[in-house]
């Protein structure tokens, strides 16, 4: 909590300090908020916080536009459907996106419709958002993270990548008749990270950011691991590994897919629970 403190003080001054509200006031902004690794409880003093600006009018680009020109030290991008500002302020690294929030209810939408995309931009914003803490317009900011389906939204990688388990497990399997054997572990191990990441989706570590894996795993075993151990599952799948032995190659390529279709089965079952 003393670091959100902080760190909500740090934005405040760096508002201030930038004439932010000059450009943004609080009733054109629909909600404001921070989220980044160390409202997850991930990250450290040292980590970037990132602030997300929902904006009620249409005329945002041009907005961001002045708000970067009149301040020193800004890198500006224009990314499709957002805008994003970084900065320095006080030891500490701060990207700011903005978003039209009718862009973002666009998702929710989707979301209950059962229409929405993983790979779309924002599953990692509303993955944010479930972690967020708001600065400005507090009960706008708790009324949209209120309408959102967050059970839907966990299992959207497991709805998204059930074809994809299909075409690798058959790349893997011609590899391994090929006698391709380091080729066949290592993308075993690619499909093993993917069963992974989706596994823990549906148990509520969303974050997309493939560096907090074993901060995700972790997190997940104090909790499950009585219903899965994804420690020890990746403590055997690099266990023993010889890239020089092709026996060696061969024999784990088969037990990282037998530990991939273990997980993939718990992931189906979810699925069919859902459905049902």
């Amino acid at each position: 909590m003393g670091n959100i403190l902080k760190i909500k003080k740090t934005i405040y001054n760096f508002f201030e300090k930038t004439n932010f509200y000059r450009y943004f006031d609080n009733d054109d902004s629909y909600t404001i908020y921070i989220a980044g690794s160390i409202m997850e409880g991930f990250g450290n003093e040292k980590s970037d916080v990132d602030i997300f600006v929902f904006y009620k009018n249409t005329d945002l680009k041009e907005k961001t536009q002045r708000y970067f020109e009149v301040n020193k030290g800004f890198n500006l991008f224009n990314k499709n459907n957002k805008v994003i500002i970084t900065s320095a302020f006080e030891n500490t690294d701060l990207d700011i996106e903005f978003y039209e929030i009718d862009y973002v209810k666009e998702f929710i939408t989707q979301l209950d419709n059962s229409v929405a995309n993983y790979n779309d931009e924002r599953y990692d914003l509303f993955h944010r958002l479930k972690y967020g803490v708001p600065l400005i317009n507090e009960k706008n900011f708790y009324s949209l993270q209120k309408s959102v389906n967050f059970e839907k939204f966990n299992k959207l990688p497991a709805q998204m990548t059930k074809d994809y388990y299909a075409v690798k497990t058959k790349d893997i399997q011609g590899a391994y008749q090929e006698e391709m054997y380091d080729t066949s572990y290592y993308m075993a191990m690619d499909l093993l990270e993917n069963c992974v990441n989706v596994f823990l989706a549906i148990h509520g570590e969303t974050n997309p950011n493939r560096k907090w894996m074993f901060k995700k795993i972790n997190r997940y075993n104090k909790q499950y691991a009585n219903k899965l151990d994804l420690i020890g599952c990746m403590y055997s799948a690099y266990k023993n590994v010889n890239l020089l032995e092709n026996d060696s190659m061969k024999h784990k390529t088969l037990d990282v897919m037998k530990t991939c279709q273990k997980i993939n089965i718990l992931i189906e079952k979810e699925l069919i629970n859902e459905n049902n």
